[in-house]
């Protein structure tokens, strides 16, 4: 009988193992079968899911849910490229923000039930250098933060640490642009933020035109390099009034590069996505979601 895999991130946020294992055990209350695997290091979600993947094409796995933060599920995301296997969540990360953008429920049972119903849709996905991602890839503030974060401090205080890192960084960083390109025409930006999901760093609201189940990207930029620029933009995001904000610019695109030859980090879905420069597309049809 075909069971549902639960891979879980046990050092993430949110005690993704007793999450993980509650909804394995609100799926057997049900007469689902669930197996629980644990990730041990970095690309363990990717070898699993694409395992996963297999095995449902054999007919012996059901659905795969990832129990972890946003960067456990873009990992277990690239592993089930090409795949038809549906993928669901356990929220128990820093930021959750897929779950905010699915609207995907956090108690067992109610995600168990997801799961009996089987409803699902196709997303599209953004890539970065061959690199698939779920949310958004990200050059300045943002991608500094992220590659520089004590991982310790992210553990303690989750969104709260990112919040305290990004004011120490900014605190002690020079201003400066990069290079893009969008769709072939050049730009000079403080920061961009290439969007596949309408939410950022949880439940704010960055693009609102963007969705996974909508064709192509959106482009978020911040032109003014400054102190002050970035901390009325971070207003702005909490407010959800990115759109409204004077310096700010969103727009639709396909074909993006993050950054020249500066070697600038970039992140993927809030995790180190390398450094610049970085060649990102939209990718249509390249995933299977459970959907609430």
């Amino acid at each position: 009988m075909a069971v549902v895999e639960i891979i879980f991130n046990p050092v993430a946020g949110g005690g993704a193992a007793r999450k993980a294992r509650a909804v394995a055990a609100a799926l057997g209350r049900r007469g689902i079968g669930a197996r629980l695997r644990a990730t041990a290091a970095r690309g363990d979600a990717e070898a699993m899911a694409r395992e996963a993947a297999r095995v449902h094409e054999a007919g012996g796995c059901a659905a795969l849910l990832v129990a972890g933060g946003d960067g456990t599920l873009a990992e277990a995301a690239n592993g089930l490229a090409g795949a038809a296997l549906p993928m669901g969540l356990v929220p128990a990360g820093t930021a959750n923000v897929l779950a905010c953008e699915l609207g995907w429920p956090r108690d067992p049972d109610a995600i168990a039930g997801l799961v009996a119903a089987g409803r699902s849709f196709r997303a599209g996905l953004g890539v970065a250098d061959g690199r698939r991602f779920l949310l958004m890839a990200g050059i300045g503030l943002d991608a500094e933060v992220v590659a520089g974060m004590p991982p310790g401090l992210k553990r303690r205080l989750g969104r709260l640490g990112y919040a305290l890192f990004a004011l120490h960084v900014l605190a002690r960083r020079r201003p400066r642009l990069h290079d893009i390109e969008v769709d072939g025409e050049k730009l000079r930006v403080a920061a961009a933020i290439v969007a596949n999901a309408r939410h950022y760093g949880g439940p704010y609201m960055l693009a609102p035109e963007a969705g996974l189940d909508r064709p192509g990207l959106q482009l978020v930029l911040l032109r003014a390099p400054g102190r002050l620029a970035h901390l009325r933009a971070a207003v702005a995001l909490g407010a959800g009034r990115m759109e409204a904000l004077g310096g700010a610019e969103i727009r639709a695109a396909r074909h993006v590069v993050l950054g020249g030859d500066d070697g600038a980090p970039v992140q993927l879905d809030g995790d180190p996505g390398g450094r610049a420069p970085s060649r990102i597309a939209w990718l249509p049809d390249a995933l299977t979601l459970l959907a609430p």
